[in-house]
């Protein structure tokens, strides 16, 4: 998976689809961030985690964990390839084809 595809990642998508709340506003949402409970922290009920909609970095400001997106995912969604969710989630039609894809397509 490329930088590129990873920074186009419609995380906001994917957390709504898989039921998971999302912040926009509050004490603890800062601009160009979203919010969220950490599943880092274990029962945090605060929205003390914030993604970058830009970087995809995020932060909780109560346990301190830091890191990419797709630690998040790795946490979130422990049964799933990240790497199929950032295809899965991908905006612009970045999603780079599979051998088995280009093959059936002719290669493209």
């Amino acid at each position: 998976m490329t930088s590129k595809q990873k920074s186009n990642f419609d995380f906001e998508k994917c957390f709504n689809d898989n039921h998971i709340p999302l912040f926009y506003s509050g004490s603890n949402v800062g601009k160009g961030w979203v919010g969220m409970n950490c599943p880092f922290c274990g029962n945090d009920t605060g929205g003390h985690l914030g993604v970058n909609k830009t970087t995809k970095i995020f932060t909780c400001w109560k346990c301190k964990t830091k890191g990419h997106i797709e630690k998040l995912l790795t946490k979130l969604f422990p049964n799933k390839n990240s790497d199929d969710l950032f295809r899965k989630y991908g905006k612009g039609g970045i999603v780079q084809s599979t051998t088995q894809e280009k093959k059936q397509t002719g290669g493209f």
